[in-house]
């Protein structure tokens, strides 16, 4: 089913990953590296709690809410399983940075998409939100693009809206967090970020390529929320790779 997390629980098996989407995201957006992961691994694509629901589910979640549940179901994967390799989306690899550094002899590898460190909004994508609030969502359009990586049901109630935006100031205090932490990390990184970013700075490549341990891949034909086919299957290989480094 649509937005649903899924568990693949193997046990024993040496390798697992978990998978972590972004805020306001679905679980759905790693569909393209669910068909990569060998049939011998472990995966855990969860779902956030507060996501996919309504505005006011989402409200009434938070940050601390979301890292509890990622850092308890670490712990139980660390029970069972050797290698851990995390893969996140943007909030979500904001949570693979602090994972591995708090557990850097526990995670082996991290997998990143836009890891959100220097963020760019433009005022043209402050107007998107809004024509997505107000559903005036064109196809094919920057907005639509947008739209589609965003999983909380859309209400024009726009009030309903202010209490999730202390959910977007928990996502800055959590930016500020990890970028403090990366000088800290010794798991090896693979970040890619598209060159056509909406939200991200191109100034976030620039920081991000001066660690050691960090591999910041910029794709030249995608943005934040969706892949150009080309860069879509250069990521899918370049999973695959990571992954039978640890098999």
């Amino acid at each position: 089913m649509p937005n649903e997390e899924y568990i693949r629980r193997i046990p024993g098996s040496r390798v697992a990953i978990l998978m972590v989407h972004g805020i306001m995201g679905t679980p759905d957006y790693f569909q393209y590296l669910l068909s990569q992961v060998p049939e011998d691994c472990s995966i855990y694509n969860l779902r956030l709690v507060g996501h996919c629901g309504s505005v006011d589910d989402f409200a009434h979640s938070s940050m601390a809410a979301w890292k509890s549940q990622v850092f308890t179901q670490l712990e139980a994967m660390f029970a069972e399983h050797e290698k851990i390799i995390f893969a996140g989306y943007s909030l979500g690899a904001l949570f693979a940075v602090e994972a591995a550094v708090r557990y850097p002899d526990k995670i082996c590898h991290l997998f990143c998409h836009g890891l959100p460190i220097k963020c760019s909004m433009p005022p043209a994508a402050k107007m998107r939100i809004w024509r997505i609030i107000f559903d005036k969502v064109k196809p094919g359009t920057a907005t639509a693009r947008m739209a589609s990586a965003c999983a909380i049901q859309h209400t024009k109630k726009f009030w309903k809206y202010l209490p999730a935006y202390v959910r977007l100031g928990e996502l800055a205090i959590e930016m500020l967090r990890v970028k403090k932490l990366l000088p800290q990390l010794q798991t090896p990184c693979r970040n890619y970020q598209g060159a056509n970013d909406e939200m991200l700075s191109k100034r976030n490549n620039k920081f991000l390529s001066q660690f050691p341990t960090v591999t910041n891949t910029v794709l030249p034909h995608s943005g934040h929320f969706l892949f150009d086919p080309a860069d879509k299957a250069r990521i899918q290989d370049d999973f695959r790779a990571v992954i039978e480094l640890y098999r």
